[in-house]
């Protein structure tokens, strides 16, 4: 019956966060337009955006564990995982050096978990669910009048009045732990934390003028943790084209596509202890988004992550000969942020 209510709430809740409009409408096709653009982040003082971001991921995995001994660890596992956030972006100023200062105000928070077909569903909305100990680390940055600088080209240079989030979370710590470095610690947690929220309604924006067909393409050589602490040398390959502008009511919107591989170099890891291998390994990030070319305000984006690989971790100590860890993985995760009407 638990399960059935929860299951209950999180399609009302589903449902109330489907009710609210995109701006955009991508399942149409614009008119394409010719010609290049310069694009910069320059909307007008008072100008308010609303926008909503769903995050929804599923993981599934095969294990077996002679060697690790795991904890709780299923040979079989499934979970999806779900957060919402429903933000007010409002244009305070623009600086003199073209910088923009934003009022940041989150309205509210919403999550969901099935893990192995137990539910869970939480709204930052309802006083009892927003202080549950499972939800209320994030539930706390609901609600907050919070302010983030960005400059012309869309990067995020400053995030200001979050400290009264970092004392609460300060002032749940012993007396005895509660010091000028240990807040200034949790204060830098709290202010990534709202970087990497925030940061889905900007994008970044190019300093050169733009036309349809322009390519932009990268690749760097990295560690990459794969499964837990364990990370391999990897190659990432970033691709990124303005497909097309189109013209929408009136307004012109870049629309831009992108993708990123991610390719092992090498497949071992050889430690005192063990001997990992990683017979197999792929990793695609897709991407597609709109750029408002009047204010250069991000309209839509649309990201998939799409991850699988199989790892093997074997003993190289004589009392453990012949135990090892297998595990087979599989990710995915969608992003979709809209600004709504």
């Amino acid at each position: 019956m638990k399960n059935l209510l929860a299951a209950a709430f999180l399609l009302l809740l589903l449902t109330s966060i489907a009710v609210a409009q995109p701006r955009i409408d991508t399942l149409k096709h614009g008119k394409e337009t010719s010609g290049a653009q310069l694009l910069r982040l320059h909307p007008k003082t008072g100008e308010v955006f609303h926008y909503r971001i769903v995050t929804k991921s599923l993981v599934t995995a095969k294990n077996s564990d002679e060697l690790l001994e795991i904890p709780n660890l299923r040979p079989d596992d499934k979970s999806t995982y779900s957060i919402s956030y429903f933000i007010t972006a409002s244009v305070r100023k623009t600086r003199n050096d073209g910088a923009v200062d934003f009022q940041i105000y989150i309205d509210s928070i919403h999550s969901g978990v099935n893990d192995n077909g137990k539910i869970q569903s939480y709204t930052s909305t309802l006083t009892g669910q927003a202080h549950d100990p499972m939800f209320e680390d994030k539930a706390i940055f609901a609600g907050r009048d919070l302010g983030v600088i960005v400059d012309t080209l869309g990067s995020l240079k400053e995030v200001y009045g979050f400290y009264a989030i970092a004392e609460q979370f300060e002032n749940r710590l012993p007396d005895s732990l509660q010091t000028g470095d240990r807040f200034d610690s949790i204060a830098d947690d709290v202010s990534s934390h709202i970087k990497n929220i925030v940061r889905h309604i900007f994008c970044y924006l190019s300093k050169d003028q733009v036309a349809p067909g322009d390519t932009l393409s990268s690749s760097v050589k990295e560690d990459y943790p794969v499964w837990s602490s364990l990370a391999f040398p990897v190659e990432k390959t970033f691709r990124e084209i303005l497909s097309s502008v189109e013209e929408r009511d009136g307004k012109l919107y870049a629309v831009y596509s992108g993708e990123t591989v991610i390719t092992p170099m090498e497949r071992v890891l050889e430690e005192p202890e063990y001997h990992t291998t990683l017979p197999n390994y792929s990793f695609l990030n897709s991407d597609r988004y709109y750029v408002d070319c009047s204010n250069g305000m991000l309209a839509f984006d649309k990201w998939t992550e799409d991850q699988s690989y199989g790892m093997k971790i074997e003993s190289k100590l004589p009392a453990k000969a012949g135990k090892n860890f297998v595990t087979v993985q599989h990710s995915k995760v969608e992003t979709v942020i809209e600004l709504l009407r």
